[in-house]
């Protein structure tokens, strides 16, 4: 992974944030909006009709991880409640692990593989020793795949990653920059100083155990209730977990306008500090999207139905 300290600088309309997770990864800051509250009483823990009520009624999930519907400021989308699972992921590749068409402006993931998860990732990638071993892992995030394993799960699950308001895929460039969905469902938001609203999603001040930030291992996906930025703890494990591949690439090069993928949060180990784990922490990727990370996995939006 590379710094792209330079193109966030471009970007930013608050200042760059100083946490910084294995160098040269580099924490992000960048606009988004309140979450809105979550509506109805439905179970947070079933995973049929999900947390929220009607809300999950627009939300359906045709693979991966039950969803929840955010609205803000008269947009309403939907995001999985979790990261996407290794039993997800291998129910994936067991379906032939297709490659969509590449969606407009990801040129970069046009070309068929076979989405395996990166076997050098799982064993010798900085930060794989965290990672869970043996048979009894797959309710943990799925992690070392590339972006474009991600668009191409998202796809599969019809969903996208999450990216800029609107929906689809963007590019957040000096002109033109993007807010994100996955930003908006963290619960982040831009004071009028630009400094971010809610550092850590559930609160401005840092809560050790509240999520997985201190594990410095892998953990399975939503065993840590109270990691929610909503009070039906419907939307989980955005900070701490795994990182997450977001759908908002960033222009790398104002003369080539090459496209970098970003990944966003806060993992639960190779962290400096359970400290630096939050919403606007994240890091760039390779042009190619082809680089894989043992503490970067997937979580998809869709639009409401």
């Amino acid at each position: 992974m590379r710094s792209f300290t330079a193109i966030v600088r471009r970007l930013l309309i608050g200042p760059l944030d100083s946490h910084r997770r294995c160098a040269p990864r580099v924490a992000i800051a960048l606009a988004a909006l309140v979450v809105a509250p979550a509506c109805g009483d439905g179970d947070a823990n079933d995973p049929e009709t999900g947390a929220g009520g009607d809300a999950t009624q627009r939300c359906k999930s045709l693979h991966g991880s039950a969803m929840a519907r955010v609205e803000v400021e008269g947009e309403s989308f939907c995001i999985d409640r979790t990261e996407v699972t290794r039993d997800d992921y291998a129910a994936f590749l067991a379906a032939g692990a297709p490659t969509p068409p590449a969606p407009p402006g990801l040129s970069i993931c046009a070309a068929p593989n076979a989405h395996l998860p990166d076997a050098s990732c799982l064993s010798t990638g900085t930060g794989a020793a965290a990672l869970c071993k043996g048979e009894s892992c797959g309710s943990h995030a799925q992690t070392c795949v590339t972006f474009c394993d991600a668009v191409a799960f998202c796809a599969w699950a019809g969903k996208t990653l999450c990216g800029p308001k609107g929906g689809g895929y963007g590019v957040s460039t000096t002109a033109r920059p993007l807010q994100d969905r996955w930003l908006l469902a963290c619960g982040d938001g831009l004071r009028a100083d630009g400094a971010v609203r809610v550092r850590y999603g559930y609160a401005g001040e840092y809560e050790p155990g509240r999520c997985s930030t201190d594990d410095n291992a892998s953990v399975p996906v939503g065993s840590k209730p109270r990691c929610s930025i909503r009070s039906d703890a419907s939307v989980l494990d955005m900070v701490g977990g795994v990182q997450e591949w977001t759908g908002t690439l960033f222009e790398d090069n104002e003369t080539t306008k090459t496209a970098v993928p970003v990944a966003r949060g806060g993992a639960s180990f190779g962290l400096a500090s359970g400290r630096d784990a939050e919403c606007s922490a994240g890091f760039s990727a390779d042009t190619a999207g082809r680089e894989a990370d043992p503490s970067v996995g997937i979580r998809c939006c869709k639009d409401a139905d």
